[in-house]
């Protein structure tokens, strides 16, 4: 499954996505000082769905991970499910009424990454559901995550923050952000 997962983030550099259903909307790519947190904002509310895909990360803290917010609403509107393969080991969990969607667990490993889709984003008339793949191989550390989760809230999502949850996303870790047509 992480050789798929790896696949679908290399394809990032060729532009992404089948039949041009996918749109590059922004890259950023963390210099060589560390940031803690890595916004994405004025995001273009013309497209159907988003995906972010995170490639390549780094961290300074040890097994940290993304959380991820929406607008900046740091209030307990976020509800977060997770199923979880870790060397063989199934886990899975539930949390509610939480400051963040979820933690993308990659552990910022260098052969790591998380595909994220954000359904419906613009909508104004539901909440906004997400559901992400995320994988780390490092070491003896073999690791696929399953999410989903809620935004008990239906405004259009225009900016999301990823603050790892402790260290800071290190240098070369690469946040790319695509607008998937209806």
């Amino acid at each position: 499954m992480s050789f798929m997962l790896l696949g679908i983030l290399q394809s990032q550099a060729a532009g992404g996505g089948a039949s041009g259903a996918y749109d590059l909307l922004s890259t950023y790519t963390v210099p060589s000082t560390s940031s803690s947190t890595i916004s994405l904002t004025n995001i273009d509310q013309g497209y159907k769905h988003l995906q972010v895909r995170i490639a390549n990360s780094n961290s300074s803290g040890t097994g940290a991970s993304f959380t991820v917010q929406f607008n900046s609403v740091s209030s307990s509107q976020y509800n977060n499910h997770h199923l979880q393969n870790y060397d063989g080991t199934v886990g899975t969990g539930w949390q509610g009424s939480q400051s963040s969607v979820f933690y993308i667990n990659n552990g910022f490993a260098a052969s790591s990454g998380c595909v994220m889709d954000i359904l419906d984003y613009s909508s104004s008339v539901k909440n906004t559901t997400v559901r992400a793949l995320s994988f780390q191989n490092s070491g003896s550390n073999k690791v696929v995550w399953l999410h989903s989760g809620l935004w008990e809230n239906t405004s259009a999502v225009s900016s999301m923050q990823l603050t790892p949850s402790f260290g800071s996303a290190g240098t070369g870790t690469r946040v790319s952000i695509y607008g998937i047509k209806g």
